[in-house]
């Protein structure tokens, strides 16, 4: 997880709001890269907000939050593929995530 970085049992022993206030960094990565066209460091963000999204659904304690993080993770490739099936943006989905950074700092 995150190439090594950091551990199954470090990641399941954060907090709902800070495993989505990481996700949400790495969102905001790939949509900063994408949008200056650098598609090696986007490319590389987007595989690491994929794979945080993969840890915090296969984290226990989330299995009651498992539809909006799907919902999410889902919105999240839409727009990083251009795809249009959804109406919203890349900034709504930051303010999204930028919420759950707020909540991971007052829940410390």
């Amino acid at each position: 997880m995150h190439n090594g970085l950091i551990t199954k049992k470090h990641w399941e022993d954060l907090n709902t709001y800070s495993q989505l206030a990481n996700i949400g960094s790495e969102v905001g990565r790939a949509f900063k890269w994408k949008k200056a066209n650098v598609k090696e460091r986007a490319d590389g963000a987007f595989f690491r907000a994929w794979e945080l999204f993969d840890a915090t659904l296969a984290d226990v304690k989330n299995r009651k939050k498992s539809g909006e993080i799907n919902i999410a993770k889902e919105l999240f490739a839409d727009l990083f593929f251009d795809r249009g099936e959804y109406k919203e943006s890349p900034e709504h989905l930051e303010k999204y995530f930028t919420e759950f950074a707020i909540l991971a700092r007052a829940n410390k």
